[in-house]
């Protein structure tokens, strides 16, 4: 890797993206925009990084190729049993109404499944669901809730025909109840403010990418947003280590409740 040339394009996708890659894994984001330099005959990062003072449809383009868009509907099912199972029974202790935030959303398959799920086995729950990404590309194509048939696949025909309706021979729209349960919005993880009094985090499959600083100030600001017992779920391919330093305890694997202070 040209270090001096990567240096510099961090430095100005900075300036016109408003992200800081350099909060990222390098050799995982290197490899990736790499491959964005190839396909697009650039010569180096310098070059890169110079277009994109004069191109901000370049800028756009790269935002969303770094953005790791890979959702699915019911990603990790068993997970997601152990979701409406184990992890909503423990916050709607008492509670008619929840807050949910699926952090890191893409294209908005993860907030409908949650939106559906909970529909499903907690009917009369009163739910709002904040869904945000780092791409407004990609959170255009989640409002809509259009998708193919193949998609979708990992629902059975009753939650098909009940939550999602036939728009073209072979997409379907989720249904207008479910729609408004999301509420989707931008947000940067490493740069926003987050949310406050959320019952629920769903951050899954991303924090992998960052660097240790980056991830120790999410999992820090994900626990400030929680309230005292509720809980962060995140992916298959993630640990939190020392989850004690973020108030947290592991519920079951892949769930980490938030504890009161002082306990």
């Amino acid at each position: 890797m040209d270090t001096q040339n990567y240096s510099y394009f961090i430095q100005e996708f900075k300036k016109t993206a408003k992200i800081d890659l350099a909060l990222y894994k390098d050799d995982q984001m290197v490899r990736r925009l790499e491959n964005f330099i190839r396909n697009k005959g650039f010569k180096d990062f310098k070059e890169l990084g110079q277009l994109l003072q004069e191109n901000k449809e370049l800028v756009e383009e790269l935002k969303g190729y770094i953005t790791i868009n890979v959702t699915e509907f019911l990603r990790n099912e068993k997970m997601w049993e152990d979701f409406y199972k184990v992890a909503v029974p423990e916050i709607i202790k008492g509670k008619r109404k929840i807050r949910i935030w699926s952090a890191a959303c893409s294209s908005g398959e993860e907030p409908y499944t949650i939106a559906i799920l909970l529909k499903e086995h907690f009917p009369t729950l009163d739910v709002e669901i904040i869904a945000t990404d780092l791409d407004s590309t990609i959170l255009a194509k989640a409002q809509k809730g259009i998708y193919k048939k193949s998609d979708i696949r990992a629902f059975d025909s009753r939650i098909l025909s009940r939550y999602f309706e036939e728009v073209e021979t072979d997409y379907l729209k989720v249904k207008d109840e479910i729609k408004r349960k999301v509420r989707f919005e931008r947000h940067n993880l490493l740069e926003d403010p987050f949310p406050k009094m959320v019952d629920l985090i769903v951050c899954r499959n991303v924090l992998i990418y960052f660097k240790d600083d980056a991830k120790n100030e999410v999992y820090t600001n994900f626990s400030q947003s929680l309230v005292d017992n509720g809980i962060l779920f995140i992916g298959a391919t993630e640990q939190i280590f020392k989850p004690e330093q973020f108030r947290f305890k592991i519920l079951k694997s892949f769930f980490y409740q938030k504890q009161k202070e002082g306990m």
